[in-house]
């Protein structure tokens, strides 16, 4: 069996033998889409499998594993939060400087999936709503971000922002290790 579907399987036996044991997923970059992946299967194996917190940092999933792994099985899980960078820092952050002048999610929006500027949901431009990422599939990612509030949390936050609700994240490799981010996912773990 895959790694995934071995998580997967001893999870939801858990969850099965434990009603009252709580599940939270942290997926950082491509562990969003092993998350969407994960959800899917779920949805079509174990659909009693629930999740309380899904937390995604800078994902490198596109719109369409997102929408169909993550908002087509938002049933499945609680509370949703996103960790990503505004746009002026992703474009600040060199993922190798002198050779490529943007972010890993820039590269992987640019290069990696095929078509230039390919939806990336941890990419904020295309999350923003704003044109000309105003149709399908940015648009439906952009309103599950919004609604209901604090689902998306974008770096650099204020020093005063709520438990829960801050990062200083200046590098897509920073949400794992930034002590701010790492406060955020205790606070959130802990309710």
């Amino acid at each position: 069996s895959h790694a995934g579907t071995y998580l997967l399987e001893g999870l939801a036996k858990l969850q099965e033998e434990q009603r009252d044991l709580k599940i939270d997923l942290i997926g950082h970059s491509a562990g969003s889409i092993a998350i969407a992946y994960m959800l899917d299967a779920a949805a079509e194996r174990h659909p009693q499998f629930h999740v309380r917190n899904l937390i995604l940092l800078a994902p490198a999933a596109s719109a369409d594993v997102f929408e169909h792994g993550i908002r087509a099985n938002e049933a499945m899980f609680d509370s949703f939060r996103m960790f990503t960078m505004e746009d002026a820092l992703e474009c600040k952050d060199h993922l190798v400087p002198g050779v490529y002048p943007r972010s890993l999610l820039y590269l992987i929006s640019g290069i990696l999936d095929g078509e230039a500027d390919s939806p990336v949901v941890g990419l904020r431009r295309h999350t923003s709503g704003e044109s000309p990422y105003d149709d399908a599939p940015f648009i439906q990612v952009s309103q599950f971000l919004a609604q209901p509030e604090n689902r998306l949390v974008l770096s650099r936050t204020r020093d005063d922002a709520e438990e829960g609700l801050r990062t200083l994240s200046a590098r897509h490799g920073d949400f794992d290790n930034d002590v701010q981010t790492l406060a955020s996912l205790t606070a959130i773990i802990a309710k």
